[in-house]
């Protein structure tokens, strides 16, 4: 079983590389999430048996992300405790005999193999040393922690997810959907939004507002996968409510920039294909801000504030940045998995 966290569609995305390993090996999988992550699944695997969790319901109102997580901590507990109960009548159900979570907390079980995704062993809040313990401790529930990113220097995720831990972390090598392709650029830009409501939305209504007047050819995925997918046009946008896994890494092959957020999994995209990118934090979430802060001091990426977008000057910029360098190493993703299905 392979359960993702809805919180935008990085989760989901990023489960996309070891659902299509674990299927080359013939084994049976069932897949697990709610929200906009399960539609994201139903479509991209639509004859894989897709269950639905109990969701978080986290609210997202305010611009801080930290805040947002500690005032409705009771609420996040709640929702463990509920996958839990969930997971244990599913079991005896499904006959499942491995578990692998996304940012799942309560879908774990002592008696099976079960195997934590997370690149934030340190999440970054005002209370670090408290946090740190609090998370340790969720953590060390699982068997296994697998870090999608390399353990040495040349690494994405940096001091979030490199320190002294007693988890003894997995590093499993960055993961994406995407393949590299040699291909002419047919979009000037490729903006692909992602990440809770309201903010999704919002930056959407600001990009559209900032780039209005552009001559360029933009492509504009949205990111709202409940809904028939449909193109539409506005001004110098083709819009798009969605697209699966294989149309989205074309469209990106062929575009010359990409703007998108600066959520972990886009990154590891970008990284895969080796495009030139503009990220905007979602604001208040410290993930974001730190990721898009170390690559831009890198001179990898261009980042903008959703506050405070200037895209004009910000694509002038992207002449003097290198993109994001990193190679990608699916043996090592091939060993992890090979043993934790053996076990």
């Amino acid at each position: 079983m392979i359960a993702a966290l809805d919180w935008g569609l990085g989760h989901a995305s990023r489960c996309i590389p070891i659902i299509n390993h674990l299927l080359s090996k013939d084994l049976e999988l069932i897949l697990a999430s709610d929200g906009r992550s399960l539609h994201l699944l139903r479509a991209e695997f639509p004859n894989l048996k897709c269950i639905e969790l109990p969701a978080y319901q986290v609210d997202y109102s305010s611009n801080n992300m930290v805040w947002n997580i500690l005032k409705q901590g009771p609420k996040i507990l709640n929702a463990v405790r509920r996958e839990q109960k969930f997971l244990d009548g599913l079991l005896v159900k499904e006959k499942i005999t491995h578990i692998i979570s996304d940012n799942r907390y309560g879908i774990y079980n002592k008696s099976l193999p079960s195997a934590f995704i997370c690149h934030q062993l340190f999440p970054i809040t005002p209370i670090q040393g408290l946090s740190n313990a609090v998370h340790e401790r969720m953590l060390s529930k699982f068997s296994e922690i697998w870090v999608p990113d390399f353990q040495g220097e040349k690494n994405l995720s940096g001091k979030l997810s490199h320190g002294k831990t007693k988890l003894r972390p997995k590093f499993i090598g960055p993961l994406s959907r995407f393949v590299k392709q040699i291909s002419e650029n047919k979009n000037d830009l490729l903006i692909v939004l992602s990440g809770p409501e309201p903010q999704r939305s919002i930056l959407e209504d600001k990009i559209k507002e900032a780039l209005k007047n552009e001559k360029r050819k933009i492509v504009l995925v949205q990111g709202i996968t409940n809904v028939e997918n449909k193109i539409s046009y506005d001004g110098p946008f083709e819009i798009h409510h969605f697209m699966n896994a294989e149309k989205l890494n074309i469209v990106m092959n062929v575009s010359a920039l990409v703007i998108c957020r600066a959520g972990y999994s886009s990154i590891m995209d970008l990284a895969k294909v080796q495009k030139k990118a503009i990220l905007i934090p979602t604001p208040g979430q410290t993930e974001q801000i730190y990721l898009a802060k170390q690559l831009s001091e890198k001179k990898q990426v261009v980042v903008r504030s959703q506050d405070n977008l200037d895209l004009k000057t910000a694509i002038t910029e992207v002449e003097n940045i290198d993109g994001i360098q990193l190679e990608f190493d699916d043996q090592k993703l091939e060993k992890v998995l090979q043993e934790f299905i053996e076990q």
